[in-house]
């Protein structure tokens, strides 16, 4: 487990996740990839992924060693508060934390090619107030890792104290 601003990142194994959308989402990049190590993006419609799209973000790797630019975020993301964040790279995320918790991830998943999953907790009611993820990793041209597929998932009727774990951007953000 790992500790960054107001929140507690954990690793799960896909077996492990409680969300049936992610194990779900995780079993279709499985079956994309078959015996290769990385599924084309080319391989899939985000049609196909209707049951978590609104709950994902596509990003694209502009540097293997941590330069990523948002080219999709779903509408239940943008109505968490992130809003103005498609199109956006990394590096102008805020707060600061936050993007501390997504480059973490998204340079492990680079570096390593693996999907991973994490169960996020916020620290000040960890047993009520959580998230899951899944990072998958898709090649576009097949020059390694060149597209990322980040997906949140929560139980039902958290979106209010989902705050702690997915912050609204700053006013005047994009």
């Amino acid at each position: 487990m790992a500790r960054t601003g107001n929140i507690r990142t954990q690793g799960l194994s896909p077996g492990a996740l409680r969300s049936e959308r992610q194990r779900r989402l995780h079993g279709f990049w499985q079956e994309l990839r078959g015996q290769r190590r990385l599924p084309f993006r080319a391989e899939f419609a985000p049609e196909q992924l209707h049951f978590i799209l609104g709950q994902m973000a596509l990003l694209e790797v502009t540097d293997p060693a941590g330069r990523f630019r948002f080219r999709l975020v779903g509408t239940r993301l943008e109505l968490l508060g992130r809003r103005g964040d498609q199109g956006r790279s990394l590096d102008e995320i805020e707060p600061a934390w936050y993007r501390a918790v997504l480059e973490a991830a998204y340079v492990e998943v680079v570096k390593t090619g693996e999907a991973m999953a994490q169960r996020l907790e916020s620290l000040a009611a960890p047993e009520t107030t959580w998230c899951e993820r899944v990072v998958l990793p898709f090649t576009v041209a097949g020059q390694g890792v060149e597209l990322l597929v980040d997906a949140f998932d929560w139980p039902s009727g958290l979106e209010e104290g989902l705050n702690d774990l997915i912050p609204a951007a700053p006013q005047g953000s994009k």
